[in-house]
């Protein structure tokens, strides 16, 4: 069984999440993008994103999920993790 969470952040982290593709960030967004993604490998180990969804809360927010990362506002969309522990973990 797959376990899962949800965290609702910046619409254009999806491309980055879902295919590794960081290329349009700027030097800070690129730190709040490392800062997110640390903090999923340590608390979880993976940072897997399953899938966006921004029909959700696909709106312009100050306060998100990355907010406590430095993220500023932005729109933003709520993306699915694979947080199931490792077998042997």
């Amino acid at each position: 069984m797959i376990t899962t969470t949800e965290y609702v952040l910046p619409r254009h982290w999806a491309c980055a999440l879902t295919y590794g593709y960081e290329g349009e960030f700027d030097p800070n967004e690129e730190r709040v993008f490392t800062r997110f993604t640390e903090y999923m490998l340590e608390t979880y180990g993976k940072c897997w994103c399953l899938s966006v969804d921004d029909d959700d809360c696909g709106d312009f927010r100050r306060y998100h999920d990355a907010t406590s990362f430095g993220g500023l506002a932005c729109d933003v969309a709520t993306y699915v993790f694979d947080i199931t522990p490792e077998k042997g973990a």
